[in-house]
């Protein structure tokens, strides 16, 4: 049966209901689709489709410009890889880092201009249309660890204090991430790659805002020690390089430790991605 004898709503449900990649390239099949791929209405609409299926990937790039490099996508519940392509030619030599991924589209920044501090900067948390990152502030001459939150939408920062994790332990380092919505922030001892074993403890603030609210949830044991986290997942995970220099995937639910099978090529900058069709070029 030819297309056109299909109502157009018919056709736009079912374009509406497939992957980025065949609607690029179902843009040739004729004007009228191409003009329907294109309308911003339909690529807000298709995107949020996408989205609901909670068909996530994980992008990952290796920082060193030694090796070849490219974007690989993983399937954010296999690990499996998905896709690779090519890093753009005009990227292929700066030393950049991904800030993070909204609407299919991806922000990073040249590392070289700002230094090895770029990390430090990066935001670590997105939620209720507010980015968080730690901070401190200064009381007289103490510096107090805090997580700042900036609104985007009313362009205004607030304070948030963190949990009180002292009986944790001393000497502990914080990571800020979400998990299952709620603001969330993993607390470990950092490791020096020699293989240890440390606790590490998942705390979530159960209501937004309310610093009394934040509750730990969980302790895992990690044998080789914590270097870097990386990321929290989508699937209540987190991300992070062991002090085997290995890529650890911790569950916390299961309580489970297992290794992400991906090659250490130097570092590596992870970040959450959905595909869409904003911005697809002629």
């Amino acid at each position: 049966m030819d297309t056109t004898d299909l109502p157009f709503h018919i056709i736009m449900v079912i374009l509406s209901m497939l992957p980025v990649e065949a609607l690029a390239k179902f843009q040739c099949v004729c004007k009228a689709w191409k003009n329907i791929i294109r309308d911003p209405k339909f690529v807000k609409d298709h995107f949020q489709i996408q989205a609901a299926k909670g068909k996530d990937y994980l992008l990952y790039v290796p920082l060193d410009r030694t090796i070849e490099r490219a974007f690989t996508l993983l399937c954010d519940e296999t690990f499996d890889q998905a896709l690779e392509f090519e890093i753009p030619s005009e990227f292929r030599d700066m030393s950049f880092i991904i800030i993070g991924s909204c609407n299919g589209v991806l922000c990073f920044t040249d590392a070289n201009s700002f230094g090895s501090t770029v990390i430090e900067l990066k935001s670590e948390a997105v939620m209720r249309d507010s980015v968080h990152w730690k901070a401190d502030y200064r009381d007289g001459d103490e510096g107090i660890p805090v997580i700042l939150a900036y609104r985007m939408g009313e362009e205004v920062f607030r304070q948030i204090g963190l949990p009180n994790y002292k009986a944790d332990g001393k000497g502990l380092v914080e990571h800020i991430g979400v998990y299952k919505g709620n603001l969330a922030m993993f607390v470990f001892h950092q490791s020096d790659h020699f293989s240890w074993h440390k606790n590490c403890h998942l705390w979530v603030m159960n209501e937004y805002g309310v610093v009394s609210s934040w509750t730990k949830l969980y302790t895992v044991v990690i044998d080789a020690g914590v270097v870097t986290p990386i990321m929290f997942t989508n699937n209540d995970e987190i991300i992070f390089e062991d002090g085997e220099c290995d890529l650890t995937v911790c569950h916390f639910e299961r309580n489970t430790i297992s290794y992400l099978g991906v090659e250490d090529q130097g570092y590596l900058n992870f970040v959450t991605y959905n595909g869409s069709l904003v911005m697809l070029e002629d």
